[in-house]
């Protein structure tokens, strides 16, 4: 008896373990580079599923570690500068080719506004 309800309590916890997901699978909805429909000159560019870059003014390509779930994006400076900056999370939404990020609540890094993007193909 106690045998088979070893392999039960086995069994169950296999069962619970494997329910839980997450609400998304890693997909790589955002790897590749972007580019900023204003001003044009600017890009980000998506590495993996945890990491992207962008070139600041300085000329130098600053680092950003970022996570996401179905319409929320959370972003973190971990560039040159070696500085340490909370990670704040904004609304996004992604549709076709277009991702827009709403930076109005302040990022580091990115000025307070709506950020539009086009996928460069």
């Amino acid at each position: 008896m106690k045998e088979i309800l070893k392999y039960l309590s086995i069994v169950a916890f296999l069962i619970v373990l494997f329910s839980c997901e997450k609400d998304f699978d890693s997909d790589g909805r955002f790897i590749g580079s972007w580019k900023m429909l204003t001003p044009d000159t600017d890009t980000l560019t998506f590495k993996d599923e945890s990491s992207f870059s962008r070139k600041f003014y300085d000329g130098l390509d600053h680092s950003f570690k970022y996570s996401y779930d179905k319409d929320s994006i959370t972003v973190q400076y971990a560039g040159p500068n070696k500085i340490f900056v909370q990670p704040t999370t904004h609304h996004y939404e992604l549709k076709n080719n277009v991702l827009i990020v709403d930076f109005t609540n302040g990022c580091y890094g990115f000025d307070t506004k709506i950020y539009n993007l086009t996928k460069i193909e």
